[in-house]
């Protein structure tokens, strides 16, 4: 019965983040803390699964992390702020990562995959009806949404249950190895289920234009055929791409945003006035406090003092006074420490992942490992884009998959 009752509350975890927009999410924040407490007491009481949390040794660079964004509080320009984004990433990342943990293994691996893969495919499914009718009707009627007019009129960035098409490409990427892992299973009925949700998480997924989470995809790709060391198919793969690469460039508006200029000076791209501006901004920002950064959430609350055109403030509005970025973000709000602290704990993650995938080999139960570990490096491309960490279900799922990867290293017991 409590084994029942586990895989029906990450149902219940997995359909709300998928699901419920990001306002719905913000006015229940603190009965969604209660709920994932209540799940994780839950887990304490399995035996089998309390092994994973006997000892906390193995996890220290989630420990290293929390501890090395803690001090930006304490220099922050508006230390409320600091504060109360502290207190909700750390509760967040401590509870979701240790249900992650708990849940996460040999036994439950394919339940959990299989609950992914279907939300995932039915936010898809939804992102692509809001393209082809130009329609959404979460947000037309129930939910005030300030970016459904930009993104519905003209060429349709699909927003689906994600609030905004960045958030709603970084979770199809994330959904997108669950159905590879469902697609590799024996039944016919599990191997149609993730060839469909593989196609439709990746039509949606290209259709919203995210560039980052579209070298995310990319990205993923390269790294599943390399590390299972099929070099002759990476090659091939490395070409296909740079083919695609080519033929964004002489496709019109949208689909350019996708070709290298796209990505690199058109617009928001990478090397564009608005990028290269918030780099100075957050270097400067650095510098008043290099170890610590400003606050956490603090890079909004400066904007205004460290814009280096003060004559165009008037014009800019405050959705955009961001970093837009969240290594950026982390790097100018948390200091030289909370970004080290970030890329150890990812980089770790990732090692331990590469690890135990080559000494697994060719064997299906190399699959535990590393498909959690490429849902990480998709994240990892796509948080290039936008403050990642600031939108719940991108955060949650990020959270989780950090989970996934430790539970499935130490299966059995630290």
């Amino acid at each position: 019965m409590l084994k029942k009752f586990t895989l029906f509350l990450i149902i219940l975890l997995l359909f709300w983040i998928s699901f419920f927009p990001q306002p719905i999410q913000d006015k229940y924040g603190i009965a969604l803390k209660i709920f994932l407490g209540i799940f994780l007491l839950v887990l304490l009481f399995s035996r089998k699964i309390f092994q994973n949390f006997r000892l906390f040794v193995k996890d220290w660079p989630l420990w290293l992390f929390l501890a090395c964004i803690l001090p930006n509080i304490f220099l922050a320009q508006d230390k409320k702020i600091a504060l109360d984004t502290y207190l909700h990433l750390s509760l967040c990342l401590c509870l979701l990562f240790y249900i992650g943990k708990g849940l996460y293994n040999q036994r439950n691996a394919d339940f959990a995959h299989i609950v992914i893969c279907i939300c995932s495919g039915l936010v898809a499914i939804f992102g692509l009806f809001e393209v082809i009718f130009a329609f959404n009707p979460l947000y037309k009627y129930f939910i005030s949404n300030p970016f459904y007019e930009r993104y519905i009129t003209s060429w349709v960035r699909p927003m689906s249950t994600l609030f905004n098409p960045a958030p709603l490409a970084s979770y199809l990427l994330v959904g997108l190895p669950s159905a590879v892992y469902i697609f590799k299973s024996k039944t016919l009925i599990k191997k149609t289920c993730g060839a469909v949700v593989l196609v439709i998480n990746c039509v949606c997924l290209i259709l919203t234009f995210c560039r980052s989470s579209f070298l995310g995809l990319l990205a993923m790709l390269f790294f599943f055929l390399l590390i299972q060391k099929q070099y002759k198919k990476t090659l091939l793969f490395v070409l296909a791409a740079s083919i695609l690469f080519l033929l964004m460039s002489v496709l019109p508006y949208p689909f350019n945003r996708l070709s290298p200029k796209g990505i690199g000076i058109y617009g928001t791209g990478v090397f564009s006035d608005y990028r290269i501006t918030r780099t100075k901004m957050a270097v400067n920002m650095l510098k008043t406090s290099p170890l610590t950064g400003v606050g956490l959430k603090n890079f909004r609350v400066l904007f205004d003092k460290y814009y280096p055109n003060q004559n165009e403030l008037l014009y800019v509005d405050y959705e955009i006074k961001i970093a837009d970025n969240m290594y950026l973000t982390l790097l100018a709000e948390t200091g030289i420490l909370g970004l080290g602290g970030f890329l150890i704990f990812v980089f770790m993650l990732l090692r331990r992942v590469i690890k135990k995938t080559r000494k697994a080999g060719g064997s299906i139960s190399n699959q535990i490992f590393l498909y959690p570990g490429l849902s990480l490096i998709g994240l990892f491309f796509s948080m290039v884009g936008y403050e990642l960490f600031y939108w719940y279900t991108p955060y949650a799922l990020f959270c989780l998959t950090c989970g996934f990867i430790q539970g499935a290293v130490y299966d059995g017991g630290i």
